[in-house]
């Protein structure tokens, strides 16, 4: 996905975030990830490692995995969003059987079921019905 793309996405998660109270910058440890697919598939979409460029030769660590000072993940899409802790992502991801686990050309992850996020998630957040509160 075109980094731009990234951005807007993310900044418009901020923004919404912000009118329901939760207030979030980028230094704060906090990866928001954008899952176009997971209304069709079922599945939200973990990240765990990625290649920069498809021409690079070994994924490294990222999304829940990536070595900085995340604490907070959110996945989701225009619409939903699903807040995680990082660390228990992290910690939920090799024992569990219904997680499948993806590898694409640049990235690499893990599926998780659309109905075991919403028992695992810190909170879900439904934009249209919180923002016309």
């Amino acid at each position: 996905m075109p980094t731009e793309q990234i951005t807007e996405f993310q900044t418009f998660i901020m923004k919404q975030l912000s009118k329901i109270g939760i207030t979030i910058h980028s230094n704060q440890g906090v990866e928001i990830k954008y899952d176009p697919n997971f209304q069709k598939t079922g599945n939200l979409y973990i990240e765990t490692a990625e290649m920069v460029k498809s021409e690079n030769t070994k994924f490294v660590h990222s999304g829940i995995f990536k070595n900085d000072n995340s604490w907070l993940y959110i996945i989701g899409d225009y619409k939903n969003l699903y807040l995680f802790a990082t660390k228990y992502l992290r910690s939920i991801y090799p024992k569990r059987k219904s997680f499948v686990f993806v590898s694409e050309e640049t990235t690499q992850g893990y599926l998780m079921p659309v109905a075991e996020a919403e028992q695992f998630c810190i909170k879900y957040i439904d934009l249209a019905d919180e923002i016309q509160k």
